[in-house]
């Protein structure tokens, strides 16, 4: 790798302070987080198609142990703020459904 590779992103909505800045570490030959702010104050809520069912029915499998009556408006919530994915209301139903028989 040549010197200087770095990356830096951060959200595309205006006064959201979230970002990431990570650059290419030649003794390690790795990259090195330099900067890192979590915070998401715009309420940017991000689908993934790779979230299926059976992914959100082990999710919630765990915290059904935890919290076994968990409502249809808390799972949603704890998916959102969890994985930060916010799941088709259908798939979540039928996830839980799924998380609570197998769990």
């Amino acid at each position: 790798m040549g010197k200087n590779i770095r990356g830096k992103t951060c959200c595309k909505v205006k006064g959201c302070p979230w970002e990431i800045y990570c650059a290419w570490n030649k003794a390690t030959k790795s990259f090195q987080l330099k900067t890192f702010v979590k915070e998401h104050n715009c309420g940017s809520i991000f689908k993934n198609n790779q979230a299926n069912r059976k992914w959100v029915a082990k999710n919630l499998s765990e915290k059904l142990k935890i919290h076994p009556t968990l409502t249809h408006h808390e799972t949603h919530e704890y998916m959102k703020i969890e994985f930060g994915v916010t799941i088709d209301e259908r798939k979540m139903c039928r996830a839980l459904q799924k998380a609570k028989k197998h769990g």
